[in-house]
């Protein structure tokens, strides 16, 4: 068909109904329509809305056309690659396709890829574009804050320099506790970042070292703001009354990860029903006086309790 579309008179190539009708079969066949059609705005308009990608086929005047490229982009964004050097150059016209599909940033001249300005506000209103930037940018404070304040699993896509940034990080646990997940090891070893991070989301123990999580402190704070935090403590924890009183206190179903010997302790089993029954924890309680002293029990290379329950918790997204 492409091939008797070649070979066709200039008349047929150029005229509109046929034309129109091959490009709904296979847009491909605009690559033999006539220069004067693939020149055409309101023929290749026609066609775009229909046919994003067809732009490659439109006259070099048509793709330096804002109106033209930008009907060709909202049919398929990728389209955008067709459109002029002038056009993939231009903030105002590339801002809105970078928001929606961030992937067109490497479609951008280097130009706009290297202007900071637009990269912020990009960023800004997806902070996931943080991916599709130059590595400068992914190491850049000001840029990477401005995508957290967006969305904060852009927090995978900085750099290793900044994820073993102190500073830097405190303000990000501060703020998301689970982006502890993307802090460097050394620093989810670090117990003053650690501890931020759990006060903020208990849950964020899980991406502590397995030291913080066998350290009493850290997993208190962290039960005490995410009861469920208790299924990523260390196991000895989770047979010390204070931990788990405190975990029920916050969710009562955080029960589930209690030892099983705990189960079985009158004791803690008469302190767990006051718990539930008034709300408040006993001032005893809170000063761990009872016999389960922490070591005791399982090894310390032994954490977990089964598969976590499901939860909203997700490093990636916020």
């Amino acid at each position: 068909m492409l091939a008797n579309l070649q070979d066709a008179s200039e008349d047929l190539r150029d005229d509109e109904e046929v034309m129109r009708t091959m490009a709904q079969y296979n847009w491909w066949s605009l690559q033999h329509a006539s220069e004067a059609l693939r020149g055409s705005k309101p023929f290749m308009l026609q066609v775009l809305t229909e046919h994003g990608m067809a732009l490659q086929f439109a006259s070099l005047l048509l793709r330096d056309d804002e109106d033209i490229a930008r009907a060709a982009s909202q049919q398929e964004v990728m389209a955008v690659r067709f459109a002029s050097s002038r056009l993939r150059s231009c903030a105002k016209f590339m801002l809105p396709l970078a928001i929606s599909c961030p992937a067109v940033l490497h479609l951008a001249t280097e130009v706009l890829c290297k202007d900071a300005s637009f990269i912020k506000q990009v960023v800004l209103e997806n902070g996931v574009a943080l991916q599709h930037v130059l590595p400068e940018f992914q190491n850049d404070i000001e840029i990477v804050r401005a995508a957290l304040q967006n969305n904060s699993s852009g927090l995978a896509f900085a750099s290793p320099s900044l994820k073993d940034n102190v500073d830097f990080m405190y303000g990000v646990v501060d703020l998301h506790g689970l982006s502890l997940g993307c802090a460097s090891t050394v620093l989810k070893n670090d117990r003053a970042l650690v501890l931020v991070a759990v006060q903020n989301q208990g849950e964020a123990l899980r991406f502590a070292s397995k030291e913080l999580r066998a350290d009493k402190e850290v997993v208190l704070s962290a039960v005490r703001q995410s009861g469920l935090a208790l299924q990523f403590a260390h196991r000895a924890l989770c047979s010390e009354h204070e931990v788990v009183l405190n975990a029920i206190l916050q969710d009562e179903t955080a029960i589930v990860f209690a030892s099983i010997e705990l189960m079985s302790d009158e004791v803690f089993l008469v302190k767990r029903a006051a718990v539930l029954k008034t709300g408040v924890l006993a001032d005893d309680d809170n000063d761990d006086d009872d016999d389960h002293e922490y070591g005791h029990g399982a090894p310390v290379h032994e954490y977990g309790h089964g598969a976590p329950v499901q939860t909203d918790a997700n490093v990636a997204q916020h």
